[in-house]
């Protein structure tokens, strides 16, 4: 007797996860999409924030600023292909009913985060006086914007990892709350910065280095929420209408 070939029974989706995609289409997207771009805001804020204090330190240190956003949100734009990437994966796990094949998905993007931001902080670090000179500053501005884009290269590791997690939380469904992280950043960086900034009682002024200091004190502290974070990663809570949507998973493992 021929034995037949085992099937495995498709997933079914509880009545509140297929809301995501057969729910009311405007709502829907407005509870995925409007923390996206509040999101997106809180990422700008930060170089904007920065921008505004360092501008009262004269024309040279905000050339400074201006130069170092040049070079992050290059190095943003390059990252998020490996982000997209992420999205896909995690989004196609989750929608089948694989939660531990998105949990290890995530688990390896995490790792590959944290080997892309090594090469990112040790290369980017050398080659920082080189692509400064390279975009024509004058060398006043040049002397400024290098230990700030440096700065910046020493704690990507903080940020490619937060920014891997979050994109687990959009795939699956959750956009708020890396935005609800986000605004946490920015409150405290809004804080730091004209403490380090100008100085404060003890603490010396920085000048442009001290706005670099802050952001990445400010990104630093996402840790305080890292494990709360990856307990409830790819755990979907929308609200597109009077229902609750929720795909829930077990806790993630820790990752260190």
């Amino acid at each position: 007797m021929t034995e037949q070939p085992k099937t495995s029974s498709p997933v079914t989706l509880s009545t509140e996860a297929q809301m995501v995609t057969n729910g009311p289409i405007a709502r829907t997207v407005e509870a995925l999409a409007v923390p996206v771009v509040l999101g997106q805001l809180m990422q700008f804020s930060l170089s904007i924030i920065n921008l505004f204090w360092v501008g009262r330190l004269g024309p040279s240190a905000q050339d400074a600023i201006t130069t170092a956003m040049v070079v992050i949100w290059t190095v943003y734009a390059s990252s998020s292909i490996f982000l997209v990437g992420t999205t896909a994966m995690v989004s196609r796990a989750v929608g089948g009913g694989d939660q531990e094949g998105a949990r290890n998905t995530l688990r390896q993007a995490v790792l590959f985060a944290l080997m892309v931001s090594t090469f990112y902080a040790v290369v980017g670090y050398l080659l920082t006086p080189w692509i400064i000179q390279f975009m024509g500053t004058s060398p006043e501005t040049t002397r400024l914007a290098i230990p700030y884009v440096r700065i910046f290269f020493l704690s990507n590791y903080f940020l490619a990892v937060a920014e891997t997690v979050y994109t687990a939380f959009r795939a699956s469904g959750n956009t708020r709350t890396p935005t609800y992280v986000g605004m946490f950043v920015v409150a405290i960086n809004m804080v730091l910065d004209p403490i380090l900034i100008f100085g404060w009682g003890p603490i010396p002024a920085f000048g442009v280095t001290g706005a670099a200091i802050a952001t990445a004190l400010s990104r630093w502290a996402w840790r305080y929420a890292r494990s709360a974070s990856l307990r409830a990663a790819l755990t979907t809570s929308i609200s597109p209408s009077s229902s609750r949507i929720a795909i829930r998973s077990s806790s993630i493992p820790p990752l260190s």
